[in-house]
């Protein structure tokens, strides 16, 4: 059965401006319009009870504080843990880097505090655009863009992650602590929530962070875990992603925050970009004459170094980066220059040194990989068209495989059952005895698939 459709009041100026999703973003952009004059009504799936904001709920105070003044907010209320550092692991070495008031702070209550500002109708349920009557519709819905739609193939990418809230009573580290993976694939993070409680998770292209964060636990093993979130996280920066805004009919459908990309690749930073692009929504919705197009054209321009940092840790990855190459050299350059000027220090929140910075971006050993498909699987060393038709023996000897296995399954039970059971009861059981050998062929190909990965014998790319 559809929903029913959400009626939108009429809102000054005749144009009625609908706000899907009240995290981060979409409660600072309603706070924000509602304090420059314009209307707008937030649509969010959750009630105010038990509010979830999975992430790791840390910013730079300093970032953040200009734009919750602005919708009478003092972050310094909200400050759970300061950073004295960052700690970070480079294959058993720690190295600190210094920080300038990184802090994790209470994000589900200053969301809420924001969306008091305006009108949020909550536990809404909006099965896409079609289900609101509304002449502007804001997707503020993050990794999931619930009602601008899937991006463009090729377009998106997301770090797959897992987080737990734990706590300890006598913490290894009573710090920030990161632990990047080779090829900049992802990274395990401890972040400290004071009172003995943490944060830790981490996300990897590969898939394979469960277990890197399974064998931290092994090594770090908490007295309580308070609670598990997965989720994943965006890394395609505006310029890449698209599409930024849709038309719908008369109805202009319009991404902001991580729907829109704004996520710093190399950190996965993604708290004060949102609130950055949503400053830049809030701006030229209440210019009057909202154009999604000189928005789109703000967002890229805003954030171009992030698309920087998107081509140095996607060549980082592939294992393509090498000194010889003046692209990778360049975006080198210019990550190096923003994670030292005084915009990167306030967005991060870290102040690293230049020998900090050099470890960063120093190219990473191994033998490199060639990228061959934006989905699927990618398989090392085999170039152009013969990695595409490898790619596809792959996938069909697989399919026949589980397939050849359940039809033989079901043909050789019938054979033998039915002349003991009869017609109707061999095919009966043939069939569940079918079904049976169909899950458990498809479990040990994924097994197989998983282990070849994690052996690096195919390399699964973090598009599909």
């Amino acid at each position: 059965m559809a929903a029913p459709k959400i009626i939108m009041p009429a809102l000054s100026g005749g144009v009625r401006i609908a706000i899907v999703g009240v995290g981060i973003s979409g409660a600072y952009l309603g706070a924000r319009l509602s304090h420059l004059g314009v209307r707008a009504v937030g649509l969010e799936a959750q009630g105010e009870d038990n509010y979830r904001s999975p992430c790791a709920w840390a910013t730079s105070i300093d970032g953040i504080r200009g734009y919750l003044r602005t919708v009478d907010v003092d972050i310094e209320e909200y400050v759970l843990r300061e950073a004295d550092g960052v700690y970070v692991d480079l294959g058993g070495t720690l190295h600190r880097v210094p920080t300038r008031r990184l802090a994790t702070f209470d994000k589900p209550a200053v969301i809420l505090r924001m969306a008091r500002e305006f009108e949020v109708r909550r536990r809404a349920r909006v099965r896409g655009a079609s289900s609101i009557d509304s002449d502007v519709i804001v997707d503020a819905t993050g990794v999931h863009r619930a009602v601008i739609g899937p991006a463009e193939r090729g377009t998106d990418l997301v770090l797959p992650a897992y987080q737990l809230t734990v706590r300890y009573r006598e913490p290894w580290l009573d710090e920030f602590y990161v632990r990047p993976f080779p090829r900049y694939s992802g990274y395990l993070w401890q972040f400290p929530l004071g009172g003995g409680r943490f944060f830790v998770g981490a996300g990897d292209l590969n898939h394979d962070h469960l277990r890197r964060l399974s064998e931290f636990l092994g090594e770090h093993p908490p007295d309580e875990v308070i609670s598990r979130d997965g989720r994943p996280i965006r890394i395609s920066p505006p310029g890449i992603l698209r599409p930024m805004w849709r038309l719908e009919g008369e109805r202009t459908i319009v991404a902001v925050g991580e729907a829109a990309g704004a996520v710093l690749p190399v950190l996965g930073e993604g708290i004060l970009p949102s609130l950055e692009s949503s400053e830049a929504l809030a701006g030229h919705l209440a210019s009057g004459g909202f154009s999604a197009e000189s928005y789109e054209r703000e967002l890229i321009g805003r954030f171009s170094v992030f698309r920087a940092a998107y081509r140095f840790v996607r060549r980082k990855q592939e294992g393509t980066c090498r000194a010889a190459d003046p692209r990778c050299l360049l975006d080198a350059a210019r990550l190096a220059a923003f994670f030292s000027s005084e915009r990167g220090r306030t967005l991060t929140g870290v102040a690293p040194g230049p020998q900090h910075i050099s470890l960063a971006l120093r190219p990473f050993r191994g033998r490199p990989q060639r990228r061959l498909y934006r989905r699927g699987v990618d398989l090392p060393g085999v170039p152009g068209r013969r990695g595409r038709v490898v790619r596809h023996l792959y996938a069909f000897a697989l399919a026949a495989t589980i397939g050849g296995s359940s039809a033989a399954a079901l043909v050789e039970s019938f054979w033998r059952l039915e002349r003991p059971l009869g017609s109707v009861e061999a095919l009966a059981a043939s069939i569940a005895i079918s079904v049976t050998v169909l899950f458990l062929a498809m479990l040990l190909s994924f097994k197989l698939t998983e282990e070849l990965v994690n052996r690096g014998v195919l390399r699964w790319d973090g598009n599909y």
